[in-house]
């Protein structure tokens, strides 16, 4: 007798929740369905790295941005980033504050595929890196240090 009265309850407070139950016979399926837009998709995963001081470093917080779709992630402590993606080709920006920005282009996803991109070497911008050896070394630091005093 409590099994039939929860039951017109529910029917009666909740008639979707029962229109859905009825529908689709099990929650599990209901869940299902609404997941399997993601099927698929592949994925796009590298890793942001810079040279700038002799010594390969991670570069944490570097925004990557999939320039067809708008996506956008930030890399981890170790310099690590990853999207999901339809299949395509698509283009990926690299950009961080104080350094050049890197545009790789032609990454192919494909249905289910896992890609994974070389590591991307950030290079400091032109004003620091006076030898345009990608590092900012002793000779970029006397550089500086003469155009902030004046001594030649």
């Amino acid at each position: 007798m409590k099994t039939f009265s929860i039951a017109i309850l529910i029917v009666v407070l909740f008639p979707a929740v029962a229109l859905s139950v009825s529908t689709s016979g099990h929650w599990d399926a209901m869940i299902w369905n609404q997941d399997s837009w993601y099927s698929g998709q592949g994925s796009i995963s590298g890793q942001v790295t810079t040279s700038i001081t002799g010594q390969i470093s991670s570069i944490y917080g570097a925004t990557v941005l999939i320039i067809e779709t708008g996506q956008t992630t930030t890399t981890d402590q170790n310099g690590n980033f990853s999207f999901t993606a339809q299949p395509g080709i698509y283009s990926i920006k690299i950009e961080k504050n104080n350094f050049v920005s890197l545009k790789q282009t032609g990454v192919q996803v494909n249905e289910g595929g896992a890609i994974s991109l070389p590591a991307s070497q950030l290079s400091a911008p032109m004003k620091g890196d006076v030898n345009d050896d990608g590092k900012i070394g002793l000779e970029d630091a006397i550089h500086a240090l003469q155009v902030v005093s004046g001594v030649k």
